[in-house]
């Protein structure tokens, strides 16, 4: 994956991550921290979303988060 390339292409531009609290979620929240995004991270665990959050804020990207459990309609109603 060319890391610039990305950066260039998601400059200005909002990510939304569900599934941010661990594995591919976190792991995409991480390498993005250092490009000026805006990163909204979903996830069932609050604790550890601002977590993540305090983590990455102390870089370029920008950090909403979201405590969800997706897989209920009410949560992804409120999300969306």
């Amino acid at each position: 994956m060319n890391k610039k390339k990305l950066a260039v292409e998601l400059e200005g531009k909002t990510v939304l991550i569900t599934g941010a609290s661990s594995g591919i979620g976190e792991h995409l929240a991480y390498m993005l921290a250092d490009m000026n995004v805006h990163i909204i991270l979903v996830a069932r665990r609050e604790e550890k979303l601002l977590a993540i959050k305090n983590d990455i804020e102390k870089k370029t990207a920008r950090v909403s988060i979201f405590c969800a459990d997706l897989r209920k309609a009410e949560d992804m109603e409120a999300l969306l």
